[in-house]
């Protein structure tokens, strides 16, 4: 190695060992910083409690309102794609069912994706699936 670059690297060493970065404590400190990103796919109870909101439909749509997009049909039919809602495993009906449902009942709620719902439940979920965990 030339001069320059040994005069690089000890530069560099004494850089990182004066700033204390790149050990465990500074990188778990970082992460303790950061706010920690929600799954945009699960409403917890607590998130839903937050909303204010009484029922699971106010509430998701308040939290999380993508989940309750009607979609442009896929199919020959032209009809657009609702979201199917389960309670627990059993389907529940359209999204309007879901305002039957109390926020203070349930521990969590889940969204799937068509394609995701489709492979769970079969046909007829091209616009996707919210499954409602009770307490």
């Amino acid at each position: 190695m030339n001069t320059k670059t040994l005069i690089r690297v000890a530069y560099a060493l004494a850089v990182g060992a004066a700033c204390g970065c790149g050990g465990s404590a500074a990188k778990a400190e970082n992460r303790a910083v950061r706010p920690q990103r929600s799954d945009q796919n699960v409403l917890t109870a607590a998130e839903a409690l937050k909303t204010g909101q009484s029922n699971v439909y106010y509430a998701i749509e308040t939290a999380r309102p993508q989940w309750l997009r009607t979609r442009p049909s896929g199919s020959s039919s032209g009809r657009p794609e609702v979201v199917q809602v389960y309670l627990g495993s059993s389907h529940y009906g359209e999204a309007m069912s879901l305002q039957q449902i109390t926020v203070a009942s349930i521990k969590e709620v889940r969204y799937m994706d068509a394609r995701d719902a489709t492979t769970r439940f079969g046909t007829g979920h091209g616009g996707g699936a919210i499954i409602v965990t009770p307490r």
